[in-house]
């Protein structure tokens, strides 16, 4: 497992599985890493120089909500 930034990770050419994010799943998600839960990691993989999500945008969106940077 690597340690990513954040600001590294290329959301707008991610694949996108939903329409949208759940902006109250986001809160909830970001309550959570504040309270010190523990999530899985985000799975990302790179492509032409980019890192892309896999798996894990809300858990990215609630990290950016909470100003984390890795």
């Amino acid at each position: 497992m690597k340690l990513i930034f954040i600001a590294d990770i290329d959301l707008s050419a991610s694949p996108h599985v939903r329409h949208c994010l759940n902006e109250d799943t986001v809160t909830e998600y970001a309550d959570a890493i504040k309270a010190k839960d523990k999530f899985p990691p985000v799975v990302l993989f790179e492509s032409n120089n980019h890192l892309l999500v896999g798996d894990g945008l809300h858990r990215i969106a609630s990290n950016r909500m909470i100003k984390r940077k890795v």
